[in-house]
């Protein structure tokens, strides 16, 4: 991501699980086993660099499109209340999880 050099050359595997929409009202968590790669460029200053998930953002562990949905309803009620209805779908996130989400999109409208 840094220079643009491709490469194949891995240097581990780590596990992730995001959370996606809950199908028929139970959760549902994807759980992704994701490649950390070497770059082979010399004057590249980062040596080593995670392998990306299009369907979330990098460190997230909810998918883009649950976080749209927390934030379309969050942005109509209260936290309780969010947190309240998001149970009754199948979707867990605690208060404080959906307040850190609208402070990361404070230009969501």
């Amino acid at each position: 991501p840094a220079c643009g050099q491709s490469t194949t050359r891995v240097h581990a595997y780590y596990d992730r699980t995001i959370q996606d929409l809950p199908i028929n009202g139970k959760p549902v968590y994807l759980k992704i086993r994701l490649r950390k790669l070497l770059c082979l460029n010399k004057k590249c200053a980062k040596k080593i660099f995670a392998q990306r998930v299009q369907c979330a953002r990098p460190k997230s562990k909810k998918t883009e499109r649950l976080e749209t949905v927390i934030l379309r309803l969050a942005t109509h009620t209260s936290l309780i209340e969010t947190s309240k209805i998001l149970k009754q779908l199948g979707i867990i996130a605690s208060k404080s999880s959906i307040a850190e989400l609208l402070k990361k999109n404070r230009g969501f409208c």
